[in-house]
């Protein structure tokens, strides 16, 4: 959060803020991270990239850490994902 909050030229407090002032329930935090794993999603799906390129391109420091952020919101790994997503 503070990444964006800085790219906002504002504090991660006032970010979270008008985050709740917004959307009345959600967190920047919460709407951050929804958009991530959607972006993961639309890569995965989309292309055929490696989960490393795709690691690489959201400025996470690995492919396991993608792997483990991406499973602790969706409860499967990206493979996987990928795997479910390109089925009839």
């Amino acid at each position: 959060m503070a990444f964006y909050a800085d790219r906002l030229c504002i504090t991660p407090r006032y970010l979270s803020f008008i985050s709740r002032q917004v959307t009345r329930t959600k967190s920047a935090k919460d709407l951050i991270n929804n958009h991530i794993i959607l972006e993961i999603k639309v890569l995965l799906e989309s292309t055929q990239l490696p989960v490393q390129e795709i690691a690489h391109r959201l400025n996470f420091p690995d492919q396991s850490y993608l792997g483990r952020y991406f499973k602790r919101y969706t409860g499967q790994s990206p493979s996987q994902y990928r795997t479910l997503a390109k089925s009839p």
